[in-house]
């Protein structure tokens, strides 16, 4: 769990400190299970030859993803619809399937949320983080030990399966002045892209759940001891999930499905390994060292996928991007499966230009190829 002085907090310029108590990551399910290993890049790929000719299209009885949920009903201009639209656009985009929203989750994530600022406040450190403690100083707004418990709390199966993912920030804003942290749908949209530009929580947006539910909390304290400033505390999260592990979107036979994806509209440049935990590049503890948006290969859970090639490419000027991979095997954390395969580029991707991905490998032993544009927005 990450901890900050508030006293430390407190002494820093008054500005806003996005995402540095860190991301998190939960999992309820059995996704736990995952490969792992050591850490290990290797060296950028040469773009590939041309694949045989390989169809990834599949009937519509094998699709699974959903397509038609209805409209969530949270308010324009919230948080939550920020996030909401950024996420589900992408997505739908993206062929990872379309989610809808489930009161129940909504109401889970702000009570964590509520729990995580008013612990924040009322020991002087600004916490974030999976888990609650019964009978500790924010008890008023305990709701259950992990996940599992506090989705069962609002009347979902305890063995419902999916993901929860987390960020927050701080501020100092002076005596008397308004709040630094603005809660409106641009925060909501900046909050879930940050959280899809990394290693797992991208894996965690889009994950293979049916439901989601958004929540958030913001307090203020102006009894701190500090005579200049008061401390600001905001935590976000969101919830994928699905009733059960049977009931999960599938992609589809032989379907490789890849953020940023050509039909991406929200895509960030820059990505911070230190700030995400766990960290998918232990070595690199400081946070101005900068990557580029990690790129996401998924098929079914079913499946196995294997990526024997693979280029980024910088179109204006036809510049080769180095990347580290992940898989199962060579994942530190050990959360990615065995469908799964990162491609993290080595240095921040700039905001405006195109770059190609062009990508080889196979599905259970079929042969597949992904070569497209995708562009980075923010």
């Amino acid at each position: 769990m990450a901890v900050e002085s508030m006293d430390r907090c407190a002494k820093r310029a008054q500005r806003e400190r996005l995402a540095n108590l860190a991301l998190g990551f939960a999992l309820v399910g059995s996704l736990a299970a995952c490969g792992g290993g050591e850490d290990t890049s290797a060296d950028p790929p040469a773009a590939p030859a041309p694949a045989p000719a390989t169809s990834q299209a599949t009937s519509k009885s094998a699709l699974q993803t959903l397509t038609d949920v209805g409209p969530a009903n949270y308010p324009a201009g919230t948080v939550q619809r920020g996030a909401w639209d950024v996420m589900q656009g992408e997505r739908v985009a993206c062929g990872f399937g379309a989610i809808k929203q489930d009161v129940r989750l909504d109401a889970a994530n702000t009570n964590h949320q509520e729990y995580l600022t008013h612990k924040s406040l009322a020991t002087g450190q600004s916490w974030t983080g999976y888990y609650e403690t019964a009978g500790d100083v924010a008890s008023a707004y305990f709701t259950g030990v992990n996940v599992g418990d506090r989705i069962h709390h609002v009347g979902l199966p305890a063995l419902a399966w999916g993901m929860e993912i987390l960020t927050g920030s701080y501020a100092s804003p002076s005596k008397g002045a308004p709040d630094q942290i603005v809660l409106d749908s641009n925060r909501g949209a900046s909050n879930i892209r940050e959280l899809m530009t990394t290693v797992y929580h991208l894996k965690g947006a889009m994950v293979e759940g049916k439901l989601a539910g958004i929540g958030y909390s913001h307090l203020r304290d102006t009894d701190i001891t500090s005579p200049a400033s008061d401390f600001e505390v905001y935590r976000y999260g969101t919830q994928v999930m699905s009733l059960n592990g049977a009931d999960l979107q599938r992609l589809g036979t032989n379907v490789v499905a890849t953020y940023p994806c050509a039909a991406a509209q929200q895509v960030q440049g820059n990505f911070q390994p230190a700030w995400e935990r766990p960290n998918p590049f232990p070595e690199i503890t400081s946070n101005t060292i900068n990557y580029g948006t990690p790129i996401y290969f998924k098929v079914d859970y079913t499946s196995t996928l294997t990526v024997t090639s693979l280029a980024l490419i910088q179109v204006s000027d036809g510049t080769t991007i180095a990347t580290r991979n992940l898989t199962a095997a060579t994942d530190p954390a050990r959360m990615l499966g065995k469908h799964e395969f990162f491609a993290v580029p080595t240095s921040a991707l700039t905001v405006g230009q195109s770059y190609r991905v062009v990508a080889a490998g196979t599905v259970d032993g079929h042969a597949w190829l992904k070569d497209y544009i995708f562009t980075v927005s923010f």
